[in-house]
């Protein structure tokens, strides 16, 4: 499973774990309820606090009803490897209609993501070694040229391109 589970309690300002959002962040099974605040500054990309603050914590408002989708990028504490993971959050009202909890479902990316990774990094890889080959051809040929007097179109003729020799 890719999939983790989570709920915020407004009032206390913890947060509950599934055991496969618990794995997410490398923590043991047994470790299913912490402050968000020990969740940050233990696991979570300081770059991305604000932004998972403000997503665990919805203002009041409409927006705060709608479902709300977050990426975010997640430490595991034994190989500190980073994870990139995808959340999406809804806002829980009690009985009298007041906010009460964040239920959220994160998915882990990560294996995708290093997937794209990788290939945008192979593709890099080969558009520099094609215009390396493309740079060679044309240094060669502006060699050749700088080292005959005849035209340029000449010396392409000459190379074969067209299979017509210049003239002495």
């Amino acid at each position: 499973g890719r999939v983790g589970t989570w709920r915020h309690d407004r009032v206390t300002d913890r947060l509950a774990l599934s055991p496969r959002a618990a794995a997410f962040l490398g923590l043991p099974s047994g470790m299913l309820e912490l402050p968000l605040e020990a969740l940050l500054v233990a696991h979570v990309h300081p770059d991305d606090h604000a932004a998972l603050r403000a997503f665990v914590r919805p203002a009041q408002g409409v927006d705060a009803d709608n479902a709300a989708d977050i990426d975010l990028r997640v430490r595991e504490p034994v190989s500190g490897r980073w994870r990139l993971l995808r959340s999406r959050r809804r806002l829980q009202r009690g009985a009298d209609g007041r906010p009460q909890a964040v239920i959220g479902a994160s998915l882990d990316l990560s294996g995708p993501y290093e997937e794209s990774r990788r290939a945008s990094a192979l593709v890099d890889r080969l558009d520099a070694a094609d215009r390396r080959r493309r740079n060679a051809v044309l240094e060669r040929i502006e060699r050749d040229v700088a080292d005959e007097p005849a035209p340029f179109a000449v010396h392409l003729l000459a190379r074969g391109l067209v299979g017509i020799e210049p003239a002495p």
